[in-house]
């Protein structure tokens, strides 16, 4: 059976998966034969801060912010896949992310980037820069440490506010394959 994935979540901040940067994606949108279904909103989501280690996960937007060693942000995002049959093959996968600068400064044409988490067992309501859960903690503060990057996937800031969209079908092919919820 083939697969076709889309993710959409809508009126998101996003914009902080620079260098350093993580969004932690796995999944949201499907096409079983001639019907498609989307993963919207995720199933969690937070977003991680370095200057105050604090949980996110009630908020309703997320934020992404690449700036001196003590202030920057990071999204994480996860989507309950449980309905993508195992074995599919994925055919294509889109993580799309509303995006606007509630500080007034577009980074036009800046890269971002998309990091499938390894660590699975986040939660929204717990996690903080230090920890994944509440108690413990990431291998490296931010989880850093917790993503890979073989299947990363990047979008351009457009010049305008607006969608952004990221191909993670590597990404979701790997969940459909070694994740299950």
């Amino acid at each position: 059976m083939k697969t076709v994935v889309s993710i959409r979540k809508g009126q998101v901040l996003i914009l902080f998966i620079v260098v350093g940067l993580i969004i932690f994606a796995s999944v949201p949108s499907i096409v079983h034969g001639s019907t498609t279904t989307t993963f919207q909103p995720s199933a969690a989501d937070n977003y991680l801060r370095q200057d105050a280690a604090t949980n996110y996960g009630g908020a309703q937007l997320v934020e992404v912010q690449s700036r001196d060693t003590h202030r920057n942000r990071r999204t994480i995002l996860k989507f309950d896949m449980s309905t993508i049959p195992p074995g599919a093959t994925v055919i294509s996968a889109t993580l799309s992310l509303y995006y606007y600068d509630i500080l007034g400064t577009v980074p036009t044409n800046r890269p971002y980037w998309v990091y499938r988490i390894t660590q699975t067992a986040w939660t929204e309501l717990g996690s903080t820069w230090n920890t994944y859960d509440g108690t413990n903690s990431w291998s490296s503060p931010g989880g850093g440490g917790d993503y890979a990057t073989t299947d990363a996937a990047s979008a351009t800031v457009p010049g305008s506010y607006g969608w952004m969209n990221w191909p993670v079908t590597a990404q979701v092919q790997y969940a459909v394959n070694n994740v299950r919820n």
